[in-house]
């Protein structure tokens, strides 16, 4: 296929005779056409050459393939040259040519978008998204099961979205970055004072993503979140990562099945102080089953309120039900030590999982390679983990007890414990886009 560059082109000149003569003129705000026609001889496949005449039409050798086409339409239309006619025949062939032999690219993602399949039940890996002013994985809404894995999610207003009417599953999200500290245009600019008064202060266009959006009646299907690396900043509402918000209550287990997370770490980022502060995540509520959270990093960077009393941030959040008010833990420690007997919450989570929920989590800072102090995405983002370091090594081994069913990571090592997050052991980088051509860091 003709070769598509974006040349610089020099503008100190008047049009050329050849130029008036096809048509073409000159024109400031079209720098691709003023390259193609110029006073120098055309090529031609075989070896001979367009005579430079009133008619003649040139075309450079590294200019797009559009423009090409366009300029041949254009000048056998003035000129009703055979040449230009032949000359067009032969791009286009070179072009069937180069897309039916060429093999499909590997990009899972882009090949169901250009397939427009109805209902989809695939495996998504090696995507990427980015600056995207809706949901990333709308996975409710078409996806009914599948592994999601490798992707990388950039900007855009909610990473994983359940909130569909197609309930379905089971769903296995596993070694993928969301990193959601960048904002996304959601709101398009607005004169000072417009929307104020509806929504009760100043408005900004700019609006941070939001980590995971689940369906109103808690009923998203089985769902497994494993090894994953998730960012994101200035949230709002009780935690920044939602993900058990619509766990169900006490009382028999929903029937499509359980939801875990496991190794995964979870970055929260707040750069400014807020009236109303927030816990990073919520706990799972005690359900008959399998709906355990262990081995995950908590890690709050900013400014973040550390209140005294009921009201104060946490780390950890639970929502009230039978013999449990509402309650926050400003540490894992915390948590882990509770009120004695029946009122802790960790303990009598040990009844259904029986080292107890988060028994081997952390909240300290996982140690990337590369991650500025203030929380704020920078040129020099590492996100893989330094060794030794306190994410690294430390994650559960999930094919065996007491994770049960024990979950299949591609990824792990073959000896010894996981690390914490999305990228591999052995460091090696996400490889994303259309064959891989996007790495990161």
């Amino acid at each position: 296929m003709p070769s598509s560059t974006a040349g610089n082109f020099a503008t100190s000149r008047s049009p050329s005779k050849l130029e008036e003569s096809t048509g073409t003129g000159w024109s400031p705000i079209k720098p691709s056409v003023r390259a193609l026609v110029a006073g120098f001889r055309a090529r031609s496949k075989n070896g001979t050459s367009v005579p430079e005449t009133p008619r003649g039409f040139i075309v450079e050798p590294q200019q797009s393939f559009i423009n090409e086409c366009l300029m041949l339409i254009l000048a056998f239309k003035r000129n009703k040259e055979k040449w230009f006619i032949t000359e067009l025949q032969d791009i286009l062939a070179e072009v069937e040519g180069d897309l039916r032999y060429r093999s499909p690219p590997v990009n899972r993602a882009l090949r169901l978008f250009a397939e427009g399949e109805e209902e989809l039940s695939a495996e998504m890996a090696s995507d990427v998204v980015d600056e995207m002013q809706d949901d990333a994985l709308a996975i409710g809404f078409g996806l009914t099961s599948g592994d999601l894995h490798e992707n990388v999610i950039l900007r855009c207003q909610t990473a994983m979205s359940f909130a569909g009417s197609k309930v379905g599953g089971p769903y296995r999200i596993f070694r993928n970055l969301f990193d959601l500290r960048s904002p996304i245009a959601a709101i398009r600019p607005r004169p000072d004072g417009d929307l104020e008064e509806e929504l009760e202060g100043p408005v900004s266009s700019l609006r941070s993503g939001q980590f995971y959006k689940g369906s109103d009646d808690g009923d998203d299907g089985p769902i497994d979140l494993f090894q994953n690396t998730c960012l994101v900043l200035s949230q709002e509402g009780a935690t920044s990562f939602q993900f058990y918000r619509h766990s169900p209550p006490l009382g028999p287990p929903p029937p499509l099945g359980p939801r875990r997370s496991f190794n995964n770490i979870f970055v929260d980022v707040e750069p400014a102080p807020k009236e109303q502060d927030r816990a990073t995540a919520y706990l799972p509520t005690f359900v008959p089953g399998s709906w355990p959270a262990d081995g995950n990093c908590y890690f709050r960077v900013g400014a973040f309120f550390e209140n005294e009393g009921p009201d104060r941030t946490g780390v950890l959040r639970h929502d009230a039900f039978p013999d449990f008010d509402i309650r926050e833990y400003s540490s894992l420690a915390e948590y882990r030590a509770g009120p004695p007997g029946a009122d802790s919450y960790f303990q009598q989570s040990k009844i259904l999982y029986a080292p107890g929920y988060e028994n081997s989590s952390i909240d300290v800072d996982p140690h990337f390679r590369g991650f500025d102090p203030s929380g704020q995405p920078s040129a020099g983002d590492d996100l893989r983990l330094v060794r030794p370091g306190p994410a690294a090594g430390y994650g559960v081994k999930l094919n065996q007890a007491p994770v049960n069913p024990p979950i299949l990571d591609p990824g792990a090592p073959i000896n010894g414990s996981p690390d914490m997050g999305c990228f591999p052991h052995d460091g090696r980088r996400l490889e994303v886009g259309v064959d891989g051509l996007m790495t990161f860091p």
